[in-house]
């Protein structure tokens, strides 16, 4: 049975934010060539993964967002494992496993609210933003400044998320 509560919440606030603050460091690393940005990407897909994986244990109370949860956490973890070493077809099946499992997951979201204020929003945006992010990593013709920018803004739309994940559920007050 699924246990939304307030540390829960928090956990996976914390999990997004420092993912989505990964994903910008990485960018900007790789922007200005100052270095290998290959460790903060992995640290980031691990982070999405087990953010997702606490989603299936803390928020999914139908077998349905189990389902999706896991398919998104399995794509982050695998796309972190392929991060460390060259697994061949696995890598691509990994990044299309990543996109479907984080569409699904952005959608069953949306639909059960499970965060305060407009963190689902920015949570559903952020996951359709990263689709376009691990799409675009798999196209050799998009300029570097392009790809920066969405990871960039899939890295912001994270960080936005786990802080507002982070607010306070307010009851509305009774007349």
């Amino acid at each position: 049975m699924a246990t939304v509560s307030a540390p829960n919440r928090t956990i996976v606030a914390v999990v997004f934010l420092v993912g989505g603050a990964l994903q910008v460091l990485g960018a900007l690393l790789g922007l200005a060539n100052a270095g290998s940005s290959g460790g903060f990407y992995l640290l980031s897909n691990l982070a999405l993964g087990a953010a997702f994986a606490l989603m299936i244990a803390w928020f999914a109370t139908t077998t349905i967002a189990r389902v999706g949860y896991f398919i998104a956490a399995l794509g982050w973890l695998l796309l972190a494992v392929t991060s460390l070493m060259n697994l061949g077809i696995v890598g691509q099946v990994a990044v299309f496993i990543a996109i479907v499992g984080s569409l699904f997951a952005a959608m069953i979201v949306i639909t059960s609210r499970p965060f305060a204020g407009q963190a689902d929003i920015l949570l559903f945006v952020g996951m359709i933003v990263g689709a376009v992010n691990l799409l675009l990593s798999q196209n050799g013709n998009v300029p570097n400044l392009l790809r920066a920018l969405v990871v960039v803004v899939f890295g912001v739309l994270l960080v936005v998320a786990g802080i507002r994940m982070l607010g306070r559920r307010v009851s509305k007050p009774t007349a």
